[in-house]
């Protein structure tokens, strides 16, 4: 539907839509089942499907509107629009790095240069890293060197 920049703009439009998503996100409390409760909104019908699926649905017209990774190179792919969650639904799923216990204090160079990743690397460009790795079907060592020598974290 044109002209839809929000979730919450979905709730006149839901119950006519049918959704398509993963097994997990239609069941999760932190998915579908939130999107309801903080929405107040329901989809006329629900297909769950393999996520490999999802775009593809998507773009055959199979479902309205669906599930998807604000990171997945098919967003791009398949010139879908991201819905922005107004209403503070579902959680960010931002990627953390954990270290084995004690291994901080016994590697604090580790440390540092684990550092100069922070705030290096946002949606749009994971969302561009990953289509180099699934489009592009690039090695992942590849595009992860490439990326940290263009922001001079490594020398070529």
């Amino acid at each position: 539907m044109k002209g839809i920049e929000k979730l919450s703009e979905l709730a006149p439009h839901a119950a006519e839509m049918t959704l398509g998503t993963d097994p997990e996100f239609a069941t999760r409390p932190d998915g579908l089942p939130r999107i309801k409760e903080v929405y107040g909104f329901t989809f006329g019908a629900v297909k769950q499907m393999e996520p490999t699926l999802i775009c593809e649905a998507i773009k055959n017209d199979q479902v309205d509107v669906i599930s998807a990774y604000t990171t997945d190179a098919r967003v791009d792919l398949f010139g879908l629009k991201i819905l922005e969650d107004d209403k503070g639904a579902l959680p960010p799923y931002d990627a953390v790095i954990l270290l084995k216990k004690g291994f901080a204090d016994k590697h604090p160079e580790v440390v540092e240069v684990l550092k100069k990743l922070e705030g290096l690397i946002d949606t749009d460009t994971m969302r561009a890293l990953n289509y180099k790795y699934d489009v592009e079907k690039r090695e992942a060592r590849e595009i992860a060197e490439e990326f940290l020598v263009e922001k001079g974290l490594i020398k070529d």
